[in-house]
C-alpha cells in the first residue's frame, strides 16, 4: 500500500511539473527547481555548471510550489555576484534545512552560518509573543529535526556553520563576520527583531536580509517586528507575494 501511495505521489507530482512546465513556456515565468529551463540559463559563476545552480529538493518536492520565494533567492543571489558583493550568507530558523539548502546551492563559495534551537521554539521567545498579546496564536512544533538531518541537506556540507542555541547569544564569536544574504525565518517577535539589529548593521553594502512569515496570521509577532525594526532605523523593505508572506530589505549599494 505504501509503495502505491508513493507510485501516485510521484506521478502527480511529474504532472504538475507538466503543467508548470506549460505555463511557463507560454508566459516566460522561470521557475525555480529546473522546472523551466529558460531559453539562456543562467550559470553559476562559481561551479561554472548551469545544472548545479538549480535546488533538488526531492521528497520535499512541495516547496519547489513557492516559485516566489525561491525564486527571489535565486534572483537575489545573480545581484549580489554580478555586483560582487562580499560576506557570509546565513539562516535563522533552520528547522529541517530545505531554504538553507537552496541558500547553500546558490551561494556555493560563502559560508553559510545555521542558526537554529533544533528543538523549536525557546520559550523566553513565546513568552514575549505572548506578554504582546498574541497568546491566542497556535505556534507549530519545530522540534522535529536534527543536525545531521539539515546537513544532509547541504549540497556544499564543508560551507555549513552550525550555530546551535537561542540566538542572538548562539552568534557569539561571529561579531566580525560580515554577510550578503541573510534569511530570518524565526517566526516570532524577538529572534526576528533580534536578528534585524545584529544582521543588518553586518550587512554588506549591496546585500540582502529577507525575512518570512510577515504576512502570516499565525505569527503576528514577525510583522510587528519588521515594521519596529523599518521604523526605528528609517529603511524600506518590499513585500513578496509568496507562500510564507516573506519581505526583503536591501542595504544600498555604495
Amino acid at each position: 500500500m505504501k509503495a502505491v501511495k508513493k507510485f501516485l505521489k510521484q506521478q502527480f507530482h511529474r504532472a504538475l511539473l507538466k503543467v508548470f512546465r506549460r505555463l511557463g513556456n507560454r508566459n516566460n515565468y522561470y521557475l525555480i527547481r529546473g522546472n523551466i529551463e529558460q531559453a539562456n540559463r543562467y550559470t553559476n559563476p562559481i561551479l561554472n555548471k548551469p545544472e548545479s545552480w538549480f535546488v533538488d529538493f526531492g521528497e520535499c518536492w512541495f516547496y519547489s510550489l513557492d516559485t516566489v520565494r525561491y525564486g527571489t533567492l535565486e534572483l537575489l543571489s545573480r545581484e549580489i555576484y554580478e555586483h560582487e558583493i562580499e560576506g557570509s550568507v546565513a539562516e535563522v530558523g533552520v528547522f529541517q534545512g530545505i531554504f538553507a539548502s537552496a541558500i547553500n546551492n546558490y551561494f556555493p563559495d560563502r559560508k553559510l552560518y545555521l542558526f537554529d534551537t533544533f528543538e523549536g521554539f525557546d520559550e523566553r521567545d513565546v513568552q514575549i509573543d505572548r506578554q504582546m498579546g498574541y497568546g491566542t496564536q497556535s505556534y507549530h512544533d519545530f522540534s522535529n529535526t536534527t543536525i545531521d538531518l539539515v546537513l544532509s541537506r547541504m549540497s556544499h556540507q564543508e560551507k555549513a556553520i552550525v550555530k546551535k542555541g537561542w540566538f542572538p547569544e548562539s552568534a557569539s564569536g561571529c561579531e566580525d563576520e560580515k554577510f550578503c544574504f541573510v534569511s530570518l525565518d524565526a517566526d516570532l517577535y524577538q529572534p526576528i527583531y533580534a536578528g534585524l539589529c545584529w544582521f543588518y548593521p553586518k550587512l554588506a553594502h549591496g546585500g540582502y536580509i529577507m525575512v518570512n512569515d510577515y504576512n502570516i496570521d499565525n505569527y503576528p509577532g514577525a510583522k510587528k517586528a519588521v515594521r519596529e525594526f523599518a521604523k526605528n532605523n528609517s529603511i524600506s523593505y518590499i513585500a513578496l507575494p509568496d507562500m510564507g508572506g516573506s519581505v526583503v530589505i536591501g542595504k544600498p549599494l555604495l
